[in-house]
């Protein structure tokens, strides 16, 4: 079982929360698919769209670091693959690291069954956007 999710671009750094409190566009965006694995620990599978420039290393990736927490935070032992396709220019002020952090945490959420609001899972891309 997998579950994608797609985050769109945003604008705007309203306040102190970076590119994750922007304003929503309809496009473009990111679309993250996680999947269960059974190694137990996140991982990055792959990531297309970005020339090759963005970390495999978990923790120096927002989708990475906003899933991780995720897990933490519910005390979960299962690991999750993750496969991320930018669909925004890097560097472009589009939110592109946060849309890969919420597109990642609220598939990792669908894929947990849900436990969390959405509103709930916001300390977790924060955690990420701080990377």
């Amino acid at each position: 079982m997998s579950v994608k999710a797609f985050a769109p671009a945003s604008v705007g750094n309203v306040i102190v929360g970076f590119d994750v409190l922007g304003m929503a566009v309809k496009a473009p965006g990111d679309e993250v698919e996680v999947s269960f694995n059974e190694v137990g620990e996140v991982r990055i599978i792959s990531i297309k769209g970005d020339g090759g420039k963005l970390p495999l290393e978990v923790m120096k990736n927002t989708a990475g670091v906003a899933v991780t927490e995720l897990l933490k935070a519910l005390d979960e032992s299962r690991g999750i693959d993750i496969s991320i396709e930018k669909k925004m220019p890097l560097g472009s002020g589009l939110g592109s690291s946060a849309a890969s952090a919420v597109a990642g945490v609220f598939a990792a959420n669908t894929l947990l069954g849900s436990p969390l609001a959405k509103r709930d899972l916001l300390p977790f891309v924060m955690e990420a956007e701080r990377i």
